[in-house]
């Protein structure tokens, strides 16, 4: 089943885009509709999944680097292995598969710059996963339009052992030489998140 925005629902979805708080008064009140019509198009689009609320950081208020990191991955074992490996990561805030040379993009976050020179360079980094053929590591320099970005908060939990990705940060010499935070799932982490 295909379902369309009609105007309404393009203005109300603009104006919580922007505000995300906004009451449906509010909301009422700017599409010159009721609260009630304005909460049942809310819970429709909701209910058949075209709309799900959370919330977004805003990434320029923490100084952490972006990156855009693109794998090419030599078939589709090795990509499934990746995401697999890769799916409870707190520093990785979107992971896709594409079409083309490079069939994964990731964007990734880094507290700092010791720590994003781990992202890359360690066992732990996704650019070291069994079957990358290649990859190329974008970092962001400025976000021209939105800041807020959803990161996964959910899994920086400081209580594992080891990290979702199964890298041990007790053993790694990036971390005992104090030139990586660790992962901010594992009890070691020395970093803001």
């Amino acid at each position: 089943m295909k379902l369309a925005f009609d105007e309404i629902d393009r203005k109300i979805l603009g104006l919580l885009r922007k505000d995300g708080r906004m009451s449906l008064h509010d909301l009422a009140k700017e599409t010159s509709r009721s609260s009630t019509a304005i909460r049942k198009r809310l819970l429709r689009l909701a209910r058949n999944g075209i709309i799900h609320s959370s919330i977004l950081l805003n990434l320029k208020n923490f100084d952490f680097y972006l990156v855009f990191i693109r794998l090419e991955v030599e078939n589709a074992v090795a990509k499934d292995a990746i995401f697999r490996r890769f799916r409870d990561c707190p520093r990785l805030i979107s992971l896709y598969s594409t079409l083309g040379t490079d069939n994964i993009i990731a964007l990734m976050l880094a507290e700092d710059q010791n720590t994003l020179e781990s992202e890359q360079l360690q066992t732990c980094a996704i650019r070291s996963s069994k079957g990358v053929r290649r990859s190329e590591v974008a970092l962001i320099t400025e976000m021209a339009y939105d800041q807020f970005l959803p990161v996964r908060i959910e899994l920086v939990t400081h209580d594992k052992e080891k990290a979702p990705c199964g890298a041990n940060c007790a053993k790694c010499k990036r971390f005992l030489n104090e030139k990586c935070l660790a992962c901010p799932a594992t009890r070691y982490y020395r970093g803001p998140l």
